[in-house]
């Protein structure tokens, strides 16, 4: 019964870092996908217009132009903010002076800087066009009657699905997980009455957990992505979960120092015991 108990508990705690991990990195996952396609979406625009403007060879801009947006993190950010202002509309949360000029804003500023490396420019113009039109009254009253209308219309399943992911995103659902950990290693000290080797039990999970969200997780993506890419001519998407990976290598690492550090207290008791007897 003990044994029995003692695996169970190692089970849940494996489960609880599992959707700790899944939830402390889904809000980075999906931007970082989302991320992608927009960069990815980018670069397919500027290499169309560049290739009829300039003539350069097409995989040689695409190359290069995408270079210099994966060290654009301001798309991430803004990417980023306008999630959470999504959520918090389709969530019922009043949004006061909702307009979306900052982001239109960074992102006509930074691709202004990506055309001009490749001799494309973005006039004055042009630009001050685009952002008198989402600075524009008209624009912003527009805007914010179609998210209102889209508040008022929302299905009740879709709002549910919405406040599920807002909870499982927030701290107070990563802290009960944490202190569904700790009980289970409490739990699993007591049964073993020992100060220590409740240690291996958490190596065992944190090392599961590791293999799974920085191993066979990481896998499975590629695979699709893969697949993904094959059906997909212009417009790839991509799923990232590199903040998932290093969830997996931290817990990977912590497992096999809580494994060894299990070991060494147990020779050490052993010998203890040894020369007492």
């Amino acid at each position: 019964m003990k044994k029995f108990l003692i695996g169970l508990l190692t089970m849940i705690m494996t489960l609880s870092f599992i959707t700790l991990g899944l939830a402390m990195n889904l809000e980075s996952m999906i931007v970082g996908t989302i991320d992608e396609v927009v960069k990815e979406s980018v670069a397919n625009e500027v290499v169309k217009y560049a290739e009829k403007e300039t003539g350069i060879e097409k995989e040689k801009i695409k190359k290069q132009v995408t270079e210099v947006l994966e060290k654009n993190e301001a798309i991430k950010k803004t990417l980023d903010e306008s999630l959470d202002k999504a959520l918090d509309i389709l969530s019922g949360k009043e949004i006061d002076n909702f307009t979306i000029a900052n982001e239109v804003e960074e992102i006509i500023t930074n691709s202004e800087e990506i055309l001009k490396e490749y001799g494309v420019a973005l006039t004055k113009e042009e630009k001050e066009e685009l952002l008198d039109m989402v600075n524009n009254e008209e624009f912003t009253k527009t805007f914010n009657d179609t998210v209102l209308e889209i508040k008022e219309n929302i299905p009740t399943e879709a709002k549910t699905a919405v406040d599920t992911f807002n909870f499982v995103r927030s701290t107070t659902f990563e802290f009960i997980l944490i202190g569904i950990i700790l009980f289970s290693l409490v739990c699993i000290a007591l049964l073993k009455k020992s100060y220590f080797k409740w240690l291996a039990n958490f190596g065992e999970s944190t090392i599961v957990t590791g293999v799974i969200c920085g191993i066979l997780m990481p896998i499975l993506t590629n695979f699709i992505n893969e697949e993904l890419a094959k059906n997909m001519t212009e417009t790839k998407v991509v799923l990232v979960l590199d903040s998932l990976k290093q969830y997996g290598y931290i817990l990977l690492i912590l497992g096999l120092m809580a494994i060894i550090i299990n070991i060494i207290l147990t020779k050490v008791t052993k010998k203890e015991t040894i020369k007492e007897a």
